[in-house]
């Protein structure tokens, strides 16, 4: 049977070649089946098992598409970045709730995360106790000296004595009990530490790439981390084990070496030679570091489902609001608070000059109508309720902007009582408009309509992060209409 990543690649090339109408086609499987019947045959076993998951056939074909057209993968390692700077003090992850149910932010990927939550476990709990009851082997030394230690065995010392022909005892048989670390829960212990040291010093000193440069909060955590570490490696009673292990702290966490050490270690945790309860911590410290499988941390975590078409869209929003609110704070918008509603993700509290304002998620907005509505985001003045921008991301393809861009205009429509005067939607993919043979496409198309007799800004923006330089441009943009409608 070929495995689902073949099935991945052969997809992939199919869906590189259509067009929109064309990929609208194949989503639906039995045209697909009958427009590609080989592949189908091909892959029997892997569509069976698709099926099996409950996975939809469509929001499957559109992962696959939008995994490189929109750069998921980048999103969602950026996203992950973000999330972290902002959760509020005491608090481990944001909330997230959507149609197909909720999940958490962050999803304990990539290393900065999962040192980032993982770290203290080890350096501040886990090594500690292990230092304050380590687990050792004694070994039996006996040694014929002048010089008494240890314990003194009479019956052969007289016995050496007298052979010697010595009258009194000059040399006397000691017994010492030296203590040995080099055990194998205590090899492990000591992998876990320097491996630690090697992913923090790699995340310090190494060089960052363009947009996955640490702030001023990840850096210091960084560093405080170091300094932890740091001194538990110079200060270790396995100070003799270190040189063994060290040669082996670039290796990964599921290599053989690490692997074994791990079975030895269980092993004798179960025959009772290791008894600590700190040694147990650490196997299951390792495991989160290993896989960092996200059920097994807690509970309330949940992987963010990616393989679902609307956690994509979600997914995409959630990355530029984020983005948004770190831009603004770099233009001297001061961040105040993230905002919670139901206990799910609802935003940020900002304040620009002497103005608080709210960038809402997900609202629910009353207006003139009988009608709510439910822009992603808005961006509403806290004493005055007015809501002057009005913003909607949309992961879809160019041929659906069309839904996109009425939905904009009735919500300014509706929420033209709280001043609604700038409508943007964020596209993933470049519209017709943005297009210009030859060049590179245009960030944004920007265009003033009348809404009830008075002029409202509409803007599309083309958003991705496979451009880096367009996000960028659109979010002064944004930061630009801020400027011009709040506090006037």
């Amino acid at each position: 049977m070929m495995s689902s990543r073949d099935v991945y690649s052969a997809l992939a090339e199919i869906i590189e070649k259509c067009t929109d109408s064309e990929f609208e086609g194949i989503k639906n499987f039995e045209f697909f089946s009958f427009k590609y019947p080989e592949l189908v045959q091909e892959f029997s076993s892997d569509f069976t098992r698709i099926k099996s998951l409950g996975i939809k056939w469509n929001a499957f074909l559109r992962e696959i598409k939008f995994w490189k057209e929109v750069g998921v993968e980048q999103m969602n390692r950026r996203l992950l970045q973000l999330c972290i700077r902002y959760i509020p003090q005491g608090q481990q992850f944001f909330k997230i709730e959507n149609e197909i149910g909720s999940f958490t932010l962050p999803t304990r990927i990539d290393r900065l995360n999962k040192i980032s939550l993982l770290a203290k476990d080890l350096l501040f709990d886990i090594y500690p106790r292990i230092e304050s009851h380590v687990n050792f082997r004694a070994e039996i030394n006996v040694e014929e000296t002048r010089t008494i230690k240890g314990t003194i065995n009479w019956n052969r010392t007289i016995l050496n004595s007298i052979n010697r022909g010595e009258k009194y005892p000059l040399q006397f048989s000691c017994i010492t009990t030296l203590t040995k670390f080099d055990t194998q829960e205590n090899f492990l212990a000591m992998f876990c530490l320097l491996k630690l040291q090697n992913d923090i010093d790699f995340l310090l000193f190494s060089e960052s790439k363009p947009g996955e440069e640490f702030n001023f909060k990840e850096i210091s955590l960084l560093k405080t981390l170091k300094n932890q570490v740091d001194n538990l490696v110079n200060h270790t009673k396995l100070q003799e084990i270190i040189p063994t292990i060290e040669q082996y702290k670039s290796l990964s966490s599921n290599s053989k070496f690490v692997s074994k050490l791990e079975e030895k270690t269980l092993e004798r945790i179960r025959q009772g030679i290791v008894k600590q309860r700190s040694y147990v911590d650490l196997i299951d410290w390792l495991k989160k570091f290993r896989g960092y499988n996200v059920r097994t941390l807690s509970q309330e975590f949940t992987n963010f489902p990616i393989e679902h078409e609307k956690s994509i869209d979600t997914m995409y929003e959630l990355w530029i609001i984020f983005e948004m609110v770190t831009y603004f704070e770099k233009q001297g918008i001061v961040f105040i608070n993230a905002l919670e509603k139901n206990g799910n993700f609802a935003g940020f509290k900002l304040k620009l000059e002497n103005v608080v304002f709210n960038l809402n998620f997900q609202g629910r907005h009353s207006g003139w109508t009988e009608y709510v509505s439910e822009p992603d985001f808005t961006i509403e003045i806290e004493d005055s309720g007015e809501m002057p921008i009005v913003m909607d991301p949309k992961n879809w393809s160019t041929s659906q902007t069309g839904e996109a861009i009425h939905k904009m205009l009735g919500y300014l429509m509706n929420l033209s009582q709280h001043k609604a005067r700038v409508g943007i939607l964020f596209f993933s993919q470049a519209r017709e408009k943005h297009l210009v043979e030859g060049q590179e496409p245009l960030p944004f198309v920007e265009k003033i309509e009348q809404i009830h007799g008075k002029d409202v800004t509409f803007t599309t923006m083309f958003v991705n992060p496979n451009e880096t330089k367009s996000l960028e441009t659109n979010l002064n943009k944004v930061f630009e209409y801020l400027q011009l409608v709040v506090g006037n």
